[in-house]
């Protein structure tokens, strides 16, 4: 067997909480509402359609910086992309500069059947 078999008496059953300091980039909200709109609810890079609803019935996109935050990248409609739950950490663990360039090379504007804001 490939299981692992531990004690009762070895499980801890107490939560542990740990404190972490961060600095966190403050987000544009029209940014994000631009992008989830130009994605009109598919994944910008898989192109499948959003996987499910937020609870106000939108499709649930993810919003991604092509060029991450933390290495200088800018808030802006050209460095974001709505992405699916999936590829959005796959972006995150992978971060594979194919993706990087077809995300990069994407119009960033609206087309003649998307939604206007």
């Amino acid at each position: 067997d490939n299981i692992i078999k531990v004690p009762a008496q070895h499980v801890k059953k107490q939560h542990l909480t740990h404190e972490i300091l961060a600095n966190i980039s403050s987000r544009n909200p029209y940014v994000t509402e631009y992008t989830k709109r130009r994605a009109n609810g598919f994944c910008e890079l898989c192109k499948i359609k959003a996987p499910f609803t937020n609870l106000f019935n939108q499709p649930y996109l993810e919003i991604h910086h092509i060029v991450w935050l933390a290495y200088g990248g800018e808030d802006t409609i050209e460095n974001t992309v709505a992405l699916c739950p999936n590829c959005h950490r796959k972006m995150h663990i992978r971060n594979e500069i194919k993706d990087i360039d077809f995300l990069k090379a994407l119009p960033k504007n609206f087309t003649d059947n998307q939604i206007t804001i």
